[in-house]
This record gives structure tokens, C-alpha cells and sequence, in this order.
């Protein structure tokens, strides 16, 4: 042992020596036969569980637990890790631990295996793990059933809403809140009753049934005063502020802040963590997209910083929206690919940054990789008959389809959501599928339940005035386009510049083809854009290659762009395989010679 002190292998962390480095550890096991290895986790496991109790390592004691095969060990260590990791707050690794126990649950008791599951399921849920808490949820839920504990019937049966939901699956539509509102009719005043009333009220605004929202979440925030339930009153004030506004009541935006201040008083972080994207997505709606950003990354911080990881990934996945729609692009397609490809995130958080991907993909012409990617997105919805999912895909998959002129598609796609949204009034979807059904020629005006702004003044021909209150936003993609629908050449050619400073070559040729049919002249010669055609390049793809010429390394084309090293590095790889070459020497050469040839 002392040799292997020195030699730097391991260390004395009391009252044990440990690996310095995971490796080591890993290479040492790696090198022992599976009898002996075995043999030796028992050995360590005895040796460990020896201490008090106070001082017991129960998440060690369960890995060795599970590499000896000692299902008995297992339960208890594993279990006591979980509930350890969850006091902690360190949702993700309670998770792992309640899964490893699952397996062995039918050594337990009932009320043993239904309190494991339970665990396991909200854990889940918590981590963004929902297809894992579904599977818990109906494990405990079948446990319960006939058992006279209504109560906890009533618990899972919220549980399987959530996570359902969150998945993008409303087949089951409220069956879930229908059951759990029949087992508590009649019975007194409980916790259960309280976020039972809480989520019917969540279910009413997730459909745009504003009134009924508003009248479920005054039960809620009453329930839950009477039994002290801050999770229901903080969640329902929340619901309560969000769906006044959307009725027309300015002061909805207290109520919501008046939520989350109860969350944070009472710690109950999930809430908190709901309401921080809840008031950041009222910004954004109300176009006060700067202030908007800052929330987003506030709450950003609040979930990292208390593992609530399923929260973290939808904060993040709305921040890139509204990149997006700030002409943030390069941000969003480098924040996109950290959602989807490193971090991984499941299908609910997946659909913005695809969309994102999407979006800047059309707008720049690039339709193999953009329909790849929207084709992704509506497949995770396809079990979500419901505007919130359906109407966010569908102004996406329409703006795809009137860059390339296919108006049949938008009939048959988008019309019936723009018709939901104008029955239910909802005022986002209306101010975002009805200037797309517009353009399409599908109608002549706004609806009359379209709230005022800029959507709708650039339906009634104040183009201009609509582009000051988009920029002012600012969301230059769309200040663009209310330009673009004008007839006046001077709006024109602004929508033009617009267009070509966010890169976006599909509509700068829409506008110039707009300016020829009104015989202005289109403008031409040595512009970023047309130099960018060479090779199908984009006008950053040409800015990255121009210095790479000049022999700039990724790290120094980073700081001159004020990008970051992986977004240049992705320009990079995409200039290569558009001009053909293995290397960045070739890819300037190639350059030269298209530039040479005309």
C-alpha cells in the first residue's frame, strides 16, 4: 500500500485509502478474474457496512453491493443512496439509484416496493427521464389499485400526467385528472386535492380555455391555503397570473411573480423553476426579447444549480427559440447542437432546437438538412393533438413550405391549426399563424380576435410601423419580413439589408425577385452574398474561409467574429465538404479557382 502511495495510485481519504484516479481504479479491475472480483466487492461491501451508520458511503456500498450480486445489499444500499441523493437535491443520481433496487423490488413487501417506485417515478420525472417515471408510475399505480389508498392512487395518477405530457402524448387526454377527481370526491380537504385542482387548472391552459384555467386555479390556490400546500398555491397563483393575461388583465404579471415568490419561500424549487420560464416567456411574448434572455439565463442557473435537469433542458431549448427570433442564429445552431448531441435531451426538449436548426437551415437554403430535422420534430408530437405542440410545428413546417412556394401544403398543414387558434383565441398562435396563412393568400385580413401589434399591423398595410416595433424588439427576422410585405421599394431594399446581415441568401432572392416584378433594380456586385455563392457557400461560411486565406487558426477566426471556437469549427467542416477539399489549404485554393473561372 505504501508503494502504491507513492507511486501517486492512491490516496488516505479517512478511514480508507481510494484511487487517486478513476482510470487506475478501472485498469486494476479490469485485471482481476470475475470470481475473484466478485469475492473481492463482498469483501469491501462487509467492510463498510461495519461503520456507523452516520458514516456509511451507502452510494459506494451499493455499487460494490451490485457488482457482488447481493440483491438483499442492493435494496438496502441502494435505496439509502437514493434517498441520501435526493436530500441532497442530486436528482439525476437518486434516479440511478432508486433504478438499480427496481429490479430486485418483488423481494419487498408491497408497501416497501410501491414506496420504492414512488421514489424512483418522481426522481425520474425530476432528471427528465419521463419515459422511467411513466413506467414507475404505472408499476405503483397497479400496487395501489383496490388497495383503499386513494390518496396515493390520486399521487400517481398526477404523476402519469405530467410526464405524459412533458413527452408530447396527450392520447390519454384528462383521464388521468378525470380518475383522481372521482376517487376525491367527497373526501375532506388534502394535498391531493389541492394539486389535483392545480393541474386541472394547467390542463385548461395548455388548451387554451383561458376562463376555465382562471376558475380551477382559484380552487387551487384555496385548497392549498387550507392544508398549507405551497406547491399547490404558489403552482396555481402562477396559472392563475398567466391565463388573466392572456383574458386581457395587466396585472397577471404580480400574480405570476407572486407565485414564484412563494415557491422560493417555501423551497419548492420545481415550482420556482416553472414560474422563472413562465415570467421569461411573458417577455417574450410582450417583445421585450433582451429582458427576456436575461430571465432565461437566470433560470438557467436556478435549475443547473439545483440539478433540476428536466427544467435546465427546457430552459435552455426556449433560450435557442429565442435566439432564434432575436438573429442570434449562430448562437441558437451552437446551443442546438449542445441540446440534441451532448447533453442529449429527450424528445420533449428536442423539438425547439430542431425547429432552431430548422428554421436557419431553410432560411439559408439548405432544405435536405432543414426537413431532416423538422420531419425529427413532428414525429415526437404525432400522439399530441393539442394547439401548444401542433401549432409551434406548424407555423415552423409552414414557413418551410411558403419559402418554397408549396401554398397546398400550408392549406393542408397549417389551416386547420390557424382555425383552432382563432376559435380558441389564443393570442400567440394567432399572432404567429395568421400573418403565415396571410402570405399564403389563404385570407384577406386578421381575424377579429387578433390582438393588436406588429403581427397584425403588417396585415393591415403599416408595414413600416410593424417593422420599428419588431426591431425595437428586437427581432430583425421578422422586422424583415414586414418590410418584405410591402409594395414600397425603399422597404424594400431595408428588408433586403436585413435579410443579407442574417445570412439568409433564400430571402434576399425572395426580395430581389419582389423588387423585379415592380421594376426596381435588383442590386449587384461585390457583396458578401454573391461572393458566398461560390460553392454554395453561406455569407459567414465566405467571412470564416476569407481569413482562413489570410492563415487564421480556429481560436484567432473566433475572436475576430466574436463566435465561439466550436461554431467556427463547424463553419469549417461545412466549407470543406462544400468545396470538396480535405483540408483548409485546398478548400482556399478550390476557392480561388471558382473565383477565377466566374
Amino acid at each position: 500500500v505504501d508503494e502504491c502511495v507513492g507511486a501517486g495510485m492512491l490516496r488516505f481519504e479517512a478511514p480508507a485509502y481510494v484511487f487517486r484516479h478513476e482510470l487506475t481504479r478501472q485498469a486494476v479491475l479490469s485485471g482481476i478474474t470475475p470470481g475473484r472480483l466478485g469475492a473481492l466487492h463482498w469483501q469491501v461491501m462487509d467492510r463498510l457496512r461495519a461503520l456507523p451508520s452516520t458514516m456509511r458511503p451507502y452510494a459506494r456500498l451499493s455499487e460494490h453491493a451490485d457488482a457482488a450480486g447481493d440483491a438483499a445489499a442492493i435494496l438496502e444500499f441502494a435505496v439509502a443512496a437514493g434517498d441520501e441523493a435526493a436530500r441532497l437535491g442530486s436528482h439525476r443520481e437518486a434516479a440511478a439509484q432508486y433504478g438499480r433496487a427496481v429490479p430486485y423490488a418483488e423481494l419487498l413487501d408491497a408497501d416497501e416496493r410501491i414506496a420504492l417506485l414512488r421514489k424512483r417515478a418522481h426522481e425520474c420525472q425530476v432528471a427528465d427521464q419521463h419515459e422511467a417515471a411513466i413506467a414507475a408510475w404505472s408499476q405503483a399505480l397497479d400496487l395501489l389499485r383496490g388497495s383503499g389508498r386513494d390518496l396515493d392512487v390520486v399521487d400517481c395518477l398526477l404523476g402519469l400526467d405530467e410526464s405524459y405530457f412533458t413527452i408530447g402524448d396527450n392520447s390519454n387526454g384528462s383521464a388521468f385528472i378525470d380518475e383522481a377527481l372521482v376517487l376525491l370526491e367527497g373526501t375532506g380537504p388534502s394535498r391531493e386535492l389541492a394539486m389535483t385542482y392545480t393541474l386541472r387548472a394547467s390542463h385548461y391552459s395548455r388548451i387554451s380555455r383561458f376562463r376555465e384555467a382562471v376558475e380551477w386555479a382559484l380552487r387551487g390556490i384555496e385548497a392549498g391555503r387550507e392544508v398549507g400546500c405551497a406547491e399547490a398555491q404558489a403552482r396555481s397563483t402562477g396559472t392563475l397570473g398567466l391565463n388573466r393575461l392572456y383574458l386581457g388583465e395587466v396585472d397577471g404579471v404580480e400574480q405570476i411573480r407572486e407565485g414564484l415568490q412563494i415557491a422560493i419561500d417555501h423551497d419548492e424549487q420545481d415550482v420556482a423553476s416553472r414560474l422563472q420560464q413562465t415570467l421569461a416567456w411573458v417577455s417574450q411574448a410582450q417583445l421585450r426579447l433582451a429582458e427576456a434572455h436575461e430571465q432565461y439565463e437566470d433560470a438557467e442557473r436556478y435549475s443547473s444549480g439545483r440539478d433540476l435537469h428536466g427544467h435546465l433542458l427546457c430552459v435552455i431549448a426556449s433560450k435557442i427559440t429565442l435566439e432564434v427570433e432575436m438573429g442570434r442564429w449562430d448562437e441558437a445552431l451552437e446551443n442546438s447542437d449542445d441540446l440534441l448531441y451532448v447533453r442529449n435531451t429527450g424528445r420533449a426538449s428536442r423539438i425547439e432546437p430542431l425547429m432552431a436548426i430548422w428554421l436557419i437551415a431553410a432560411r439559408r437554403g439548405d432544405r435536405e438538412r432543414a426537413w431532416a430535422h423538422i420531419d425529427e420534430a413532428t414525429r415526437y408530437i404525432a400522439r399530441t393533438q393539442h394547439l401548444g405542440y401542433q401549432g409551434f410545428v406548424a407555423v415552423n413546417r409552414g414557413e418551410a413550405h411558403l419559402l418554397e412556394g408549396n401554398i397546398d401544403a400550408i392549406r393542408d398543414e397549417v389551416l386547420p391549426w390557424y382555425d383552432e387558434a382563432v376559435a380558441l383565441g389564443d393570442p400567440d398562435f394567432l399572432n404567429d399563424l395568421a400573418p403565415l396563412v396571410w402570405r399564403a393568400g389563404l385570407i384577406d385580413e386578421p381575424p377579429e380576435n387578433m390582438p393588436d401589434g406588429p403581427a397584425k399591423l403588417t396585415m393591415t398595410g403599416a408595414h413600416r410601423e410593424a417593422a420599428a416595433l419588431w426591431a425595437e424588439a428586437p427581432a430583425p427576422y421578422k422586422a424583415a419580413w414586414a418590410l418584405l410585405d410591402s409594395d414600397d421599394e425603399l422597404d424594400l431594399r431595408e428588408a433586403r439589408a436585413l435579410f443579407e446581415r442574417l445570412d439568409a441568401p433564400v430571402l434576399v432572392a425572395r426580395t430581389d425577385d419582389k423588387l423585379r416584378s415592380l421594376g426596381a433594380p435588383v442590386p449587384r456586385g461585390a457583396r458578401a452574398s454573391t461572393r458566398s455563392n461560390l460553392g454554395g457557400l453561406t455569407d459567414r461560411e465566405a467571412e470564416v474561409l476569407a481569413l482562413l486565406d489570410e492563415g487564421l487558426r480556429n481560436a484567432d477566426i473566433a475572436a475576430r467574429l466574436h463566435l465561439s471556437e466550436k461554431t467556427v469549427g463547424n463553419h469549417v467542416s461545412s466549407i470543406l465538404a462544400k468545396l470538396g477539399a480535405t483540408s483548409r489549404l485546398e478548400a482556399v485554393r478550390r476557392a480561388r479557382d471558382l473565383a477565377a473561372a466566374g
